[in-house]
């Protein structure tokens, strides 16, 4: 066998071994989401609420992503607010009953008011997200950023 039959033998295998491994790759890809998958960001900010003194307003602005490839079915978003400097903790639905299909995304924004404390202290801010996925009750759990300081 002379070189150049070599080099096209050599070539042909390669070529053939490289068709393989692309074939793989498209039947089982190296990162596969089954199911629903929550993708959050929250932010949260406090200030003087309008026009009162008095009161501090908490607010807070969130998007849910599903990167997954099911749905989540009859979902809810609840806000929570503990608020350990007047001994609450306050629990708001701001969407319920939606369905979050793959590659949807969800905004929502709450608020929380409360009478001023000095010195000012924060309020901890967890998003809650739960649905319906394979007959099952889903739930995922967000602390926010930490912008209430």
């Amino acid at each position: 066998m002379n070189n150049g039959t070599r080099n096209k033998m050599i070539i042909i295998s390669l070529a053939v071994c490289a068709v393989v491994i692309l074939a793989l790759f498209i039947q089982y890809p190296l990162s596969e989401t089954k199911g629903v998958h929550i993708v959050s960001s929250v932010e949260v900010g406090i200030g003087a609420a309008d026009n009162d003194t008095e009161m501090d307003l908490v607010a807070v602005r969130g998007i849910l992503s599903n990167d997954g490839d099911a749905s989540a079915k009859n979902s809810t978003i609840t806000v929570i607010f503990t608020d350990t400097a007047h001994n609450a903790v306050v629990r708001k639905t701001v969407k319920e009953g939606i369905e979050l299909l793959p590659g949807d995304t969800i905004e929502f924004d709450s608020e929380y008011s409360r009478k001023r404390v000095i010195p000012k202290t924060i309020v901890d801010v967890t998003v809650q997200f739960d649905w319906m996925e394979n007959g099952q009750l889903e739930t995922m759990i967000t602390p926010s950023s930490d912008e209430n300081k």
